[in-house]
């Protein structure tokens, strides 16, 4: 979602929503935070159940995919031995996507981890970070400098970030 605050112009404004909590400790700053990210853990067990629920679907029905390739297959083999230039498009397979959990929250991740959380999660996630100078400090060290881009590039939500690593893949 994108605000356009000129009206002949293209200029897009992500709306996005940052909030620190300052305080000394012991002034109960804890029961605040638990308080306002009590909703993402609703829509987190939400999304939890309901991923449940659609990943059983697909594994049952993982044979089922199986034979309708290999007879879409088969089909679109005698079709094209008969005639080269015969028209298959209509046994090409349906796209299907393996259901992926929706989150709502990161609490402790790498950059990396995080840009593949964003990858699957489309309309973002919140970082939540119970101490922000550690991540700061972290983000100063000359090690991270990677992690420092992403999170500069990403903060306004407009902007994208591409990761083009060789990696051993998400759990």
């Amino acid at each position: 979602i994108g605000i356009r605050p000129m009206l002949y112009d293209d200029w897009t404004v992500v709306p996005n929503q940052w909030a620190c909590i300052i305080g000394r400790p012991g002034v109960m700053k804890s029961p605040a935070v638990t308080a306002a990210l009590k909703p993402f853990s609703r829509l987190e067990a939400k999304a939890a159940l309901a991923f449940q629920s659609e990943k059983k679907i697909w594994d049952t029905e993982a044979d089922e995919r199986e034979m309708r390739a290999a007879a879409r297959k088969q089909q679109m083999g005698k079709l094209l031995r008969e005639s080269p230039a015969a028209d298959v498009s209509h046994l090409r397979a349906p796209h299907e996507q393996e259901p992926s959990l929706r989150r709502y929250k990161a609490v402790d991740s790498s950059y990396q981890a995080l840009g593949e959380l964003l990858r699957h999660n489309s309309n973002g996630v919140l970082v939540h970070r119970d101490e922000i100078m550690s991540l700061l400090r972290s983000l100063d060290r000359e090690d991270n400098a990677e992690a420092r881009g992403f999170y500069l590039t990403g903060w306004n939500g407009a902007d994208n970030y591409v990761f083009d690593r060789i990696g051993r893949g998400a759990n």
